[in-house]
């Protein structure tokens, strides 16, 4: 609705009231007999009919006589970085693009706009200072579309630093999941275990609080995951010993709820969660003894647990990695009495497992990172307690059961405890543990062309290990972690 129309027509009296689709128009003038203007409520999109309907009950209709819009869009921003003084073209693609349309970027308007097409705008940005800015749409009807964080001022391979004014305290082993907005940190360990957490919003680079009424217990070594509307968090070590309860945080209303222990997991910490898109799947990590190979299968829409079959399951381990395909999880790696060089193919709706070949895979190695490129799980870094750190790495395709290596020619330097992120064309390296001393270097790594490129050391943040990062589909995110067993509450957003 707030859309200003006007209605010709005959016969109009004084007093007429209007109607879109149903909808009552507002603020109705009836100027002449011959032309009325108000402004459309509210009302879903599509085509429907004007009614003017007369004082004296006798009403007119123009079938199909208006349409209303759904709100624009925004998926891409080409190119997404530019100078600081503007005058860079830029190219919007998204949908329900209405001429008249403005731009913003960062809230500094887009200039020569020009809607192209209901799905293409082009304009010239304007100045601004550096960082990374939200892409804001909006139409002549005051519906807007926005893509956070999606153009850089200031070019790319750019750090910012974070905020650092009410941020959780220093910590290390702790967790974070995005939530497509916004960055929540819980849990971990600095002099003790904890069980606060913070909110962190790129876009405005704040912080606020996460309560701690009713959280579960402080921890560390602890899983979380992001369910769509909620964030769930599950076992890992307390202060008094390895746990398997849990808690759903909800960001919008700022409380918790506890997770059933009914059927749950057995206690244990450095274990591995994925969610599915319907469930949480939790395996492996270290309880009753140091290397399980069981797990559950949470339903946060029901609260109940259901057990992970062990029939073909993968060798019990920690310190593991596991990926979600978008149809099954993979374990890979790991320790228990040694190094693992092994791994499953987990499919939750048969509840069966497949194994992962060893031939050609990494070298055996825990502490190492994972992600899924879409098809391939690129496997990289890691420690092996015999040979120590690793700078190599290998891309798993499970479609044919086989390994391909990661070149190391230009690699980033051996590490493990490091952080690793998708970005939907690049995995980006950052930070980690050289055996004590922690790191302050990364690399983005192209699996298309299997090669390596440097990450910025300018405003680079303090090297430090146990951190998390995470992508918020146009920046990487570092924060918290531990150099030389002291913990930091600082951390930096990365423009590739």
């Amino acid at each position: 609705g707030g859309t200003p129309v006007t209605i010709t027509g005959t016969n109009f009296i004084s007093g007429a009231s209007v109607s879109l689709g149903g909808a009552n128009c507002g603020s109705v003038n009836v100027v002449s007999g011959v032309q009325i203007t108000c402004t459309t409520t509210s009302h879903v999109a599509g085509q429907v009919n004007v009614v003017v309907t007369n004082t004296d009950t006798q009403s007119g209709t123009l079938n199909n006589g208006y349409t209303y819009q759904s709100a624009p869009t925004v998926t891409v921003i080409a190119p997404n970085v530019g100078a600081l003084a503007g005058g860079t073209p830029v190219t919007i693609t998204g949908t329900n693009f209405i001429s008249g349309a403005s731009v913003s970027f960062g809230g500094a308007n887009c200039g020569s706009v020009n809607v192209v097409s209901g799905v293409q705008i082009t304009c010239t940005t304007t100045s601004h200072a550096a960082g990374q800015v939200n892409v804001v749409v909006t139409n002549v009807d005051t519906q807007i579309g926005s893509l956070l964080l999606s153009y850089a001022y200031g070019g790319d391979d750019v750090w910012y630093a974070t905020n650092t004014s009410t941020a959780p305290s220093a910590r290390g082993l702790h967790t974070v999941i995005w939530t497509s907005l916004k960055m929540i940190v819980w849990g971990g360990f600095d002099v003790s275990n904890l069980n606060t957490g913070g909110s962190y919003d790129p876009s405005t680079d704040t912080w606020a609080s996460v309560t701690t009424t009713n959280a579960p217990s402080a921890r560390s070594f602890h899983t979380a995951i992001w369910n769509g509307t909620k964030m769930a968090v599950w076992g890992g070590q307390d202060n008094i010993g390895n746990v398997n309860t849990g808690g759903s945080y909800d960001p919008s209303t700022d409380t918790w709820a506890s997770l059933t222990t009914t059927n749950a997991p057995s206690a244990r910490y450095s274990h591995s969660a994925i969610w599915t898109g319907t469930r949480m799947i939790i395996w492996g990590g270290a309880g009753v003894s140091y290397g399980l190979n069981t797990g559950g299968n949470y339903n946060p829409s029901t609260d109940t647990w259901a057990s992970v079959t062990t029939t073909n399951a993968p060798s019990g381990r920690v310190n593991h990695t596991a990926i979600w395909t978008g149809t099954r999880m993979i374990i890979w790696g790991g320790d228990s009495v040694s190094n693992l060089n092994t791994g499953g193919i987990y499919d939750p709706l048969t509840d069966t497992w497949a194994s992962v070949t060893t031939t050609n895979a990494p070298s055996a190695r825990s502490y190492h990172t994972a992600v899924w490129t879409g098809a391939k799980m690129v496997i990289w870094g890691g420690n092996n307690s015999l040979l120590g750190d690793s700078n190599t790495g290998g891309a798993y395709d499970p479609s044919t059961d086989t390994w391909a290596p990661v070149t190391t020619t230009n690699a980033a330097s051996a590490r493990s405890y490091h952080t690793a992120v998708w970005t939907g064309a690049n995995m980006i390296i950052w930070g980690g543990f050289a055996g004590v001393p922690s790191l302050d270097t990364g690399k983005s790594y192209d699996p298309s062309t299997d090669t390596w490129a440097p990450v910025t050391m300018t405003n680079v943040p303090p090297a430090r290990g146990e951190h998390t990062g995470i992508w918020t589909g146009g920046q990487m995110i570092i924060w918290g972690g531990m150099s030389s067993s002291v913990g930091t509450n600082t951390g930096a957003k990365y423009t590739p």
